[in-house]
């Protein structure tokens, strides 16, 4: 092994440390002194110049507050004369301490030759501020008796928040919509081999999770991510699993089981021999097909920015019409000058444009979360065109969750709380949604955390049950049939009736039943609580299907159909003419759906088949089997569309309004600045309403 080791790192680049197994290992570079220094640097000069905009404003606020003393008031006038030149000097401190990161990149970008939103709000606050500097020299009492609202040392905070708002939003929106693995694991434990190829227990290496090869042994302990896909040698967990979509679901792995990259220790380590590397890990597959959907919306991005560029030229020109109009009709330079940055401060409103693609992509990563990878980045639009759902019926593939009715334990030598904990360990590793409530059962039900043992021989038969060993005792749990595969007595007065609404599940260890769930078929459920939501959201549902229409009738009044929306025994050619005659329409199809019937529809609707594993055939595919995500993606069509209109149409009006009135009479900078800011928040708000 220890050869087969290096010869994985053979093609290492030169200058990687070697390990003392003779692995090739490239150590994570510690962060050098100066990478921290300029981060302090960074932090204390955003803190400098916040400090020197603070003392500015109490500055102005202390000094408007004293003016309001009655003993002050007779004197108020001849204070203000007195002020006005400590509010200058004031505002010139303000603009070059704490406005020092703004002008600094914007002097820098104009000496590139390069116009963008900060560099015209940059030129904005100097035309407001070099208002404030030539106002005196027209009429002195004039500036010192004017509103005080208007003064500089209010407005360069407000053209700091213009500045910081918008760039934080941009970065929660682009943190919340990244849901690549890379963005949770950057590094892993590696554990070296030695010349015998055994681990060395107690060594380990912390390296770039990309640098981490087959074959190598990793450690991942409690609350850490797993790096790769790989295989337990040691040890056993309690893990939070990760699907294909980044969904989290408990589990218990032991060795010799696999555990996928990006699921979650929760109890106890493991060492994992390391079966792919981490782009080539399980999950990354979803990733793939998602950032391909949301990289098309970039090409948006790209034409937002010539559209910025462009709103951005016309402003200044507008700005400098606006400037010259006042002041050829009779008003003051300072006057002028001030219109002249009123206006160039609308420049925070094209960061609107630049939200619309955000948005989208923020509907699509809510989508994925949920568990549906969707193949066409146009999809949202397409599902506010749809006014029909269509279903095929599938009874096996829309079994749903089972719901726990009851817990019956029928042998009193065994201890209940110990069944529940063996049961939630070997349950949980099905990769069936169904047995979902049963497995959240014996966790709620159970006292005390569960022991972390060993399960051998799992097996797991889709629709039937389980089988395991857990220290010693075969366990089966599951209906009639897989207990007679397995050799277990049913004896007359254990068997429960079947019926339509209630189901028993046995638990047997060795040959012998000892206990019995009681539950109701999440079949009964799940299409009926889809067909609920998707009328509430005004759709109509129907359902398709070969079989007789009898079978259909029962499923149809089970989900609340009415019976004019169910159509069985339908032949290809009638089901060609249904469909041809209800587009648009949107279909969710099973394993059994040939391909030219999915291309009927304009959007059609899967669920992941864990063989297969196609992830192209439909338009989205649902990962958990959980149908109820359809409705959920309706909603976030018509929230995200909601979302855009309301930012694109406040945008445009609020920035309409204030250019028409410079032509007539200026808004004061400070309503234009302060309602952006706000606007901008408001923004921030409906991101959150989208995800909600």
């Amino acid at each position: 092994m220890g050869n087969t080791a290096q010869a994985l790192h053979a093609n290492q680049p030169a200058g990687s440390e070697q390990s003392g197994s003779g692995i090739a290992v490239d150590p994570v570079p510690a962060p050098t002194l100066s990478a921290q220094e300029s981060s302090v640097a960074q932090h204390r000069a955003e803190r400098r110049e916040n400090l020197v905009l603070l003392f500015g404003v109490l500055n102005l606020l202390c000094f408007q507050a004293i003016l309001y003393i009655p003993l002050v008031a007779s004197v108020a006038s001849e204070l203000r004369l007195y002020f006005l030149p400590i509010e200058l000097a004031l505002s010139g401190l303000v603009y070059w301490f704490g406005l020092a990161t703004l002008r600094r990149d914007a002097i820098i970008q104009i000496r590139c030759q390069r116009f963008g939103g900060n560099e015209i709000l940059f030129c904005g606050i100097t035309f407001l501020l070099l208002s404030a500097l030539v106002a005196p020299i027209e009429s002195y009492r004039s500036a010192a008796v004017g509103a005080w609202y208007n003064s500089f040392l209010l407005l360069a905070p407000l053209a700091q928040l213009a500045l910081i708002v918008p760039r934080k939003l941009l970065a929660s929106l682009d943190r919340e919509n990244d849901v690549r693995l890379a963005a949770e694991v950057s590094r892993a434990r590696l554990i070296p081999l030695a010349a015998d190829g055994k681990p060395q227990k107690n060594e380990q290496l912390f390296i770039e999770v990309a640098n981490v090869r087959p074959g190598d042994i990793v450690r991942v302990v409690a609350g850490e991510t797993v790096p790769c896909d790989g295989t337990i040698i040691l040890g056993h967990s309690e893990l939070l699993e990760r699907s294909l979509a980044g969904h989290l679901s408990p589990t218990f792995r032991g060795i010799g089981e696999e555990v996928v990259a990006g699921s979650r220790i929760v109890r106890g380590q493991v060492d994992l021999r390391v079966d792919a590397k981490f782009e080539d890990s399980s999950v990354t597959r979803g990733e793939e097909l998602f950032l391909g959907v949301a990289s098309e919306w970039k090409a948006a991005e790209s034409r937002v920015a010539q559209v910025e560029w462009g709103f951005v030229v016309s402003l200044f020109i507008f700005s400098l019409f606006v400037g010259q109009l006042w002041y050829l009709s009779g008003s003051s330079l300072s006057e002028a000058i001030t219109a002249i940055g009123s206006v160039l401060v609308l420049v925070q409103f094209p960061f609107a444009l630049q939200l619309g693609s955000r948005f989208v992509n923020r509907a699509l990563a809510c989508s994925y979360k949920l568990g549906a990878l969707l193949r066409d980045p146009k999809l949202f639009l397409k599902l506010r065109s749809v006014q029909t759902v269509g279903i095929e019926y599938a009874p096996a593939e829309m079994s749903g969750v089972d719901r726990v009715i009851e817990f019956k334990l029928l042998d009193d030598r065994i201890d209940r709380n110990s069944l529940l904990q063996a049961l939630l360990v070997l349950m949980s590793r099905g990769p069936d949604e169904r047995y979902r409530d049963l497995v959240a059962y014996c966790r709620t039900n159970s006292k005390g955390d569960s022991e972390l043992v060993q399960v051998r021989d799992f097996g797991f038969f889709p629709g039937l049950g389980f089988t395991g060993s857990i220290q010693g005792g075969e366990f089966t749990v599951g209906g009639e049939e897989i207990m007679i595969e397995r050799g277990v007595q049913l004896h007359a007065s254990e068997l429960e009736q079947v019926s339509e609404d209630r189901q028993p599940l046995y638990v047997a260890i060795g040959d012998e039943v000892v206990a019995t769930f009681t539950v109701e078929p999440g079949g009964n459920t799940v299409g009926s609580a889809m067909v609920r939501r998707l009328r509430a959201l005004g759709l109509r549902t129907l359902l398709f299907g070969e079989q007789s229409q009898k079978a259909l009738d029962s499923a149809g009044r089970r989900w609340g159909l009415d019976l004019a929306h169910i159509y069985g025994e339908l032949t290809p050619a009638k089901y060609r003419e249904k469909i041809e005659s209800l587009k648009p329409i949107a279909l969710l199809v099973h394993r059994e759906t040939p391909t030219d019937r999915i291309n009927l529809a304009d959007i059609t609707f899967s669920l992941f088949d864990h063989l297969l594993s196609d992830l192209k055939r439909s338009t989205v595919t649902l990962i958990h089997h959980d149908v109820e995500i359809i409705p959920k993606l309706f909603i976030l069509a018509r929230r995200s569309e909601i979302v855009r209109t309301l930012v694109l149409a406040l945008s445009v009006v609020f920035s309409g309004a204030v250019m028409a009135s410079a032509l007539f009479n200026p808004v004061p900078p400070v309503l234009i600045m302060s309602s952006g800011v706000v606007l901008m928040a408001l923004f921030g708000w409906f991101g959150r309403f989208i995800k909600s």
